[in-house]
């Protein structure tokens, strides 16, 4: 769950470490409270956090399905053959969903305060 002045803004509902997704998470966000308004979804492939040139995770077939309260949003999968730890999925503001699907290295998970 992440917080914002003590309000749930998004909360992973499903998170599957055992096989290959879903994960489903349900955004209660309200994007006026954000400074940048702007809420950004990544998922972090902890197991091969250490390595430069994993494809682990693009090679997962992961899937992300978004919902606002019980309103499904949209549904990402991941793309094939990309190198990095960290998958960036989507930013989410007041015209609402933005794919942004990009990979990236990151040994450490950053935390949202």
């Amino acid at each position: 769950m992440r917080y914002i002045n003590q309000e749930i803004v998004a909360e992973l509902d499903l998170d599957d470490t055992s096989s290959y997704s879903p994960e489903t998470v349900t955004i209660t966000l309200d994007t006026d409270l954000l400074e940048d308004g702007r809420f950004s979804y990544s998922v972090h492939d902890f197991t091969n956090r250490k390595s430069s040139n994993s494809e682990y995770l693009s090679n997962s077939n992961a899937t992300i399905k978004v919902y606002k309260g019980s309103e499904y949003l949209n549904t990402f999968r991941v793309q094939k053959e990309n190198v990095g730890t960290v998958w960036h999925v989507f930013d989410y503001d007041k015209k609402g969903l933005s794919l942004v699907d990009e990979f990236y290295n990151e040994s450490t998970p950053k935390e949202v305060e």
